[in-house]
């Protein structure tokens, strides 16, 4: 009898959908993803390459600064013209580095206190001074 349940429940399990299955994000969407800030290379229709920051996303389209010729130029680019586009640097979030390194010396003085912690109960289970 259990082994009958089992089997039906694995069955059904197996049978039963994921969840619901993820859509691809238009290219719209994605971009509107993507923080402001971050460093972008855009593919347009007439195979141009566009590297810079991306300043803004508006219902239209995009906007790209990049430094060309020594001169900062700010170029809006239409939805329809873009072809692909890649996230070279992401924009650092607030704290930048510093919030990464003080989360990681963190992370190990209380993974050293844990060590020390366990050796202590170690130490004291086998009667150890």
């Amino acid at each position: 009898m259990i082994r009958q349940t089992l089997a039906l429940l694995l069955a059904w399990t197996l049978a039963a959908p994921a969840g619901q299955p993820s859509r691809k994000l238009s290219l719209k969407e994605r971009l509107l993803e993507i923080p402001t800030g971050s460093i972008i290379e855009v593919r347009t229709q007439a195979n141009e390459k566009i590297r810079g920051r991306l300043t803004e996303t508006t219902n239209e389209g995009l906007s790209v600064q990049r430094f060309q010729n020594g001169k900062l130029e700010t170029l809006a680019i239409a939805y329809s013209d873009v072809k692909s586009v890649k996230v070279t640097a992401a924009k650092e979030p607030p704290g930048g580095k510093a919030g990464k390194t003080a989360g990681w010396i963190i992370l190990g003085g209380l993974a050293a206190l844990g060590v020390l912690m366990l050796v202590g109960l170690i130490m004291m289970a086998t009667g150890c001074h």
